[in-house]
């Protein structure tokens, strides 16, 4: 079998492969230089594979960016995708910090969730402890009880 027949099979499959993991919903098999060949390629993945993971890049580019609503909209969107994805969570409340130079009450909200999220996205638990400590203050006494509680069961950890 010639080299170019080989390669034309493994795009087959690629595409194939790449079509058959869309996220819920996606109907059509896309290839992608025939879709939208204008647009770029983190447009493109984000249109035909809607996951949280493109949206979580774009809200990091923005957060080093300091653009606050872009921040907010990246996060959101990533947030539509996977609500248990806590960074995302922790994003909205430093867009927050970022745009009021304080926790308002729609960061302290963004940081419950957070709080909500943990169990199931462990990661970002640093961030979150460096994010509390910084506004201790601003924190309702639902949130302190819940840093409280992380305190023990980390010192108990130990």
């Amino acid at each position: 079998m010639a080299n170019s027949q080989m390669m034309a099979r493994s795009f087959k499959f690629w595409v194939l492969a790449t079509a058959a993991t869309a996220v819920a919903g996606a109907s059509a098999v896309m290839v992608l230089g025939r879709v939208a060949p204008s647009l770029p390629a983190s447009d493109l993945a984000a249109k035909v594979f809607p996951i949280a993971e493109p949206a979580a890049f774009r809200a990091d580019v923005a957060l080093r960016r300091q653009d606050w609503a872009a921040v907010r909209r990246w996060s959101l969107r990533e947030i539509q995708v996977s609500p248990v994805r806590q960074d995302a969570w922790l994003r909205l409340a430093d867009a927050d910090i970022g745009a009021h130079g304080r926790l308002t009450i729609a960061g302290t909200d963004a940081l419950r969730h957070a709080y909500d999220a943990a169990p199931y996205d462990l990661d970002p638990l640093h961030r979150r402890r460096a994010l509390v400590q910084h506004h201790l203050a601003e924190l309702n006494a639902a949130l302190r009880d819940d840093v409280e509680i992380e305190r023990r069961a980390e010192l108990q950890g130990r």
